[in-house]
């Protein structure tokens, strides 16, 4: 068996624009991934069997039909591209990232297997497992090489930021309920766009070490909605700001909240007081 990790992310910056004609929206993102959490794969490609997808895993979240989990459909994807029977899988899935949390597991999890794949079969080139990831989701081509990066178009154009810090001082709060994606770009409104440039003034100023700058331009346009129907994300956000943090902002399309804070003792200090005041939301350190 081939075991591996698969790392989060989170969205610094979210800008989304108006909807396509083939339903998917162009978005503007700077993307920043996470060693934890991270989720642990085991892939198997059992003897015995002539074929068929199984996916084990102990979180209810994560459904166990192949063509409903995006580990499934990621084998069927790539050998549809690569041309090539679907054999015989087992996928193992251990999750600490948040299901539906904004994070990117689904998508890390896909990608890793897809990137699991190449190896052992070779086919495709990577520009061709790049489209099979879009294909996906949005999110998937970023995991395929999960450096810092700013996205652009529909998540298929990846600008590497090789000069981002390897690491920030951020803390995580994921709350124990899931936002649909769709249900977040469904209520997303054109009037939710964010000044054009900020994307590029937040990686400048993260290159050049200026946390309190770079917190400026911290956002995400789909948030809104998702503070109205959710009002403890909200206090969450208002209380990392109360306790030292430069700026705080969900993920993705949530729920999961980030909190850049000016350094990691500072972070630290409000982990346990956050902790205390919450012991309901799961905290996390992100350095």
């Amino acid at each position: 068996m081939i075991r591996f990790s698969a790392p989060s992310k989170i969205n610094l910056f979210l800008n989304v624009f108006a909807e396509r004609p083939d339903g998917y929206h162009e978005l503007d993102t700077v993307f920043y991934p996470l060693r934890s959490p991270a989720d642990r794969i085991g892939l198997d490609f059992p003897a015995d069997r002539t074929g068929g997808i199984l996916i084990r895993c102990e979180d209810p979240g994560v459904p166990a039909d192949p063509g409903k989990n995006l580990c499934g459909r990621a084998v069927t994807a790539y050998c549809r591209a690569a041309e090539i029977p679907v054999p015989a899988v087992d996928i193992f899935l251990e999750k600490t990232i948040p299901c539906a949390g904004g994070m990117g597991g689904g998508s890390s999890d896909a990608a890793a297997i897809l990137l699991r794949l190449n190896e052992r079969f070779r086919r495709l080139s990577p520009d061709t497992l790049a489209e099979v990831a879009l294909s996906l989701g949005a999110d998937v081509p970023f995991f395929l090489n999960p450096i810092p990066s700013r996205a652009q178009g529909t998540g298929e154009k990846i600008i590497p930021l090789p000069r981002l810090p390897e690491t920030l001082p951020l803390l995580l709060a994921a709350p124990d309920f899931p936002v649909s994606a769709r249900w977040a770009y469904e209520h997303w409104t054109p009037d939710a766009a964010l000044p054009d440039g900020n994307g590029e003034r937040l990686a400048k100023a993260l290159e050049e070490n200026d946390l309190p700058r770079a917190a400026r331009f911290v956002g995400n346009s789909l948030s809104a909605p998702i503070f109205r129907k959710f009002p403890l994300l909200r206090n969450l956000k208002d209380s990392f700001l109360e306790n030292g943090a430069l700026c705080s902002e969900i993920s993705g399309s949530g729920p999961t909240l980030f909190a850049l804070f000016p350094d990691a003792a500072s972070a630290d200090t409000a982990f346990g007081i956050l902790a205390a005041a919450f012991p309901q939301i799961r905290f996390l350190r992100g350095f």
